[in-house]
């Protein structure tokens, strides 16, 4: 059985799973060399679909997840939302220009899968099958893990209407995914942290991690309560004060903020946000694994907040944490292979009654392999006049490279599949 996953926004990408296996992974922007390609992975579909010498018409399955809609348990956060703001006009309007920009940026997104469907797909030989976006993110961290059983921890800035959720998982139980905690996109850790981003004078969904690295220069405490006066948690509810100091969204920013801000040290308000963003999911995973009496469990992540190392490393220190396992393709990219693991759970089980298993990850080199090993030295190399060098001879030959102030790019073997360099495409720069 060929699964075919996609997901079409914040880097789009497309997989292919066979018989409970991915076989095949990438992202639009390794084609197109856009950072972060949205446009729909037509590129990616076409390298999966020659990757396993197949037509699209041998797939059995579209799975698709980036926008499925309003999610029916949804409704009453949003009404307690609407009780909570009744008497702050400003927090109302932000609320309801979330929702607005939500449908707006989701219709135009999903309207694009929809009309590829209606083009390429025999609705009569093959399904198409949609998920929600923090379900596929908790099931691309949870069935591709080495666990059988624990608990799953998805946060990104927003999707389908969420932003957090907390999922228990059970392999060998007929509902698997059971969620027991989620939030609204107007709570979201990654429009905090991203909101710090831009502040700071980086560029939100791209710089992140510059704020990361940054805050071991600086002192936390020093704008720890300006973090609080944003977002906080509460008796296991994200509790973001939409307002001068918070709206979900990366920006603008009131001049109120931007003044406060101003009135600290970049390297200060960095540490600060980061160990708030550090505090903020762990006390939340806490009381949430404490109010389902939770001793000890594994712990499943994905997300783009998951691509913060800090934030992993304290919530797998945590007592009640055995092992953790974060989803190497964690942000919207690994919503393609969430999309054909819930996919293929929900059609194996139809396969003469018994329910097959999805192989868990074993590595990230899921793209493409380079052409140069069915081309002779001088086809490949064309006008750069590139080397073709044995393993053997790689080490000097690079460094010889490099004395002469040669940038090199490196390329070995299959093209990774997520935000991480795993040296099989790599730019290597001489620092002198």
């Amino acid at each position: 059985m060929f699964i075919l996953g996609i997901c079409n926004d914040e880097t789009a990408s497309a997989c292919l799973m066979k018989d409970g296996e991915i076989i095949f992974a990438a992202s639009e922007e390794r084609f197109t060399r856009k950072k972060l390609d949205n446009s729909f992975p037509l590129k990616s579909i076409n390298s999966c679909l020659s990757y396993a010498n197949i037509e699209l018409s041998d797939v059995d399955v579209i799975a698709y997840a980036w926008a499925k809609g309003f999610q029916e348990d949804l409704v009453e956060k949003f009404i307690d939302l609407g009780v909570k703001w009744n008497e702050d006009q400003k927090a109302l309007e932000i609320l309801k220009e979330r929702i607005k920009w939500e449908i707006q940026r989701d219709k135009t997104k999903r309207r694009e899968f929809d009309d590829w469907v209606q083009s390429n797909i025999d609705l009569s030989k093959q399904k198409v099958l949609d998920f929600y976006h923090h379900e596929a993110h908790a099931a691309s961290a949870a069935f591709y893990s080495p666990f059988d059983n624990g608990y799953v921890y998805t946060s990104d800035a927003r999707g389908d209407f969420e932003a957090t959720t907390i999922y228990k998982y059970e392999l060998y139980e007929k509902q698997k995914l059971k969620k027991v905690y989620s939030t609204t996109s107007s709570n979201s850790f990654g429009f905090f942290y991203g909101r710090i981003t831009g502040l700071l004078g980086f560029k939100p969904m791209r710089h992140e991690g510059k704020i990361t690295g940054l805050a071991a220069y600086g002192n936390p405490t020093k704008a720890i309560d300006l973090c609080k006066k944003m977002i906080d948690v509460n008796d296991g509810e994200i509790c973001a004060n939409l307002g001068e100091y918070y709206r979900p969204f990366f920006a603008p920013y009131s001049e109120i903020l931007e003044k406060e801000i101003s009135m600290y040290e970049k390297e200060d308000v960095a540490a600060a946000a980061q160990l708030h963003l550090e505090n903020m999911m762990v006390n939340l995973l806490d009381f949430h694994l404490k109010n389902n009496n939770v001793e000890r469990t594994n712990l499943m992540c994905a997300g783009g907040v998951f691509g913060n190392v800090k934030v992993t490393q304290k919530l797998k220190e945590m007592d009640r944490i055995k092992k953790c396992y974060v989803q190497p393709q964690m942000g919207d990219g690994g919503l393609c292979i969430g999309a054909c693991a819930l996919a293929f759970n929900q059609e194996s089980s139809r396969i003469d009654g018994n329910e097959l298993s999805i192989k868990p990850l074993t590595s990230m080199y899921l793209g493409p392999e380079a052409s140069y090993r069915d081309s002779s030295p001088d086809e490949f190399a064309g006008e750069f006049c590139n080397q073709l060098i044995t393993y053997a001879k790689a080490t000097s030959a690079l460094a010889e490279s490099l004395k002469k102030n040669n940038v090199i790019g490196l390329i070995n073997g299959r093209m990774e599949f997520g935000p991480r360099a795993l040296c099989n495409r790599s730019i290597i720069v001489p620092t002198s």
